[in-house]
């Protein structure tokens, strides 16, 4: 009987199965006959990018910079870009560059709203607290963040920091 990989629902493979046996389980792929994990692309999902949403992408394909891969943010095993919201990280690098600096800083001006509330479009990953406002809360946030200009930013360097 013939036998390959097969990619489950939670991102791992399992080789040396029949495909009867690999489609029986939920959510399962068989990805063809003599195939091995280590060729197998499971654990796909989305990836933010600086411009997008992508879909069917692994962790690595995702994360590594380029030309490797796409220097996004994976969004986890099966996760799909229908309704996602791709925020960079952290959430005050509005110019995806690696650090969060002045040009960022005037990101979050033409974002600021104040007490008068809307979010405007482009700019809800700024609302931190989620009041539909973009305040002086939601700055205490972006401060929290800064690193300076071409200072890459690390959870370590900014530790109270909510990415």
């Amino acid at each position: 009987m013939a036998t390959g990989s097969c990619c489950l629902a939670d991102g791992t493979c399992v080789e040396d199965i029949a495909q009867s046996a690999c489609t029986q389980m939920t959510g399962a792929e068989y990805n063809g006959n003599g195939t091995t994990c280590a060729t197998a692309r499971c654990a796909l999902g989305a990836c933010c990018t600086s411009q997008d949403c992508v879909i069917d992408k692994t962790e690595a394909e995702c994360e590594d910079a380029p030309p490797a891969g796409l220097g996004g943010v994976f969004q986890g095993i099966n996760s799909t870009c229908e309704n996602r919201l791709c925020c960079p990280e952290p959430f005050a690098d509005a110019d995806w560059d690696g650090d969060v600096d002045q040009n960022d800083f005037g990101a979050f001006q033409v974002c600021y709203t104040g007490m008068g509330g809307g979010v405007p479009a482009g700019c809800e990953c700024t609302d931190r607290d989620g009041n539909s406002t973009i305040d002086g809360v939601d700055f205490a946030a972006f401060e929290s963040c800064f690193t300076g200009a071409n200072v890459q930013w690390t959870q370590s360097l900014t530790p109270s920091c909510n990415p």
